[in-house]
């Protein structure tokens, strides 16, 4: 997963087209997104993507607390 960017860079449009699937407008805002990025991130058991979305977890707002909270699958914070 590290080097996702670097592989859909030998195709002429999928790194285009991936970076703005990921920057499109959304009804979801920052949080949310990265609430679905951490599950799924657990998910999956990539340990990259789940050390990657812990950070920018952090960086939406969410506290260390909350972002276990999330990968466990939980979220009693949020009603």
């Amino acid at each position: 997963m590290p080097n996702l960017y670097a592989t859909l860079a030998h195709s002429e449009h999928a790194l285009g087209n991936y970076l703005t699937l990921q920057n499109g407008k959304s009804w979801l805002n920052a949080k949310e997104r990265e609430v679905i990025n951490l599950v799924v991130s657990q998910a999956n058991e990539c340990a990259y993507c789940l050390a990657a979305h812990t950070a920018l977890g952090g960086m939406v707002g969410f506290t260390p607390v909350q972002i276990i909270a999330i990968r466990k699958g939980s979220a009693p914070f949020d009603s």
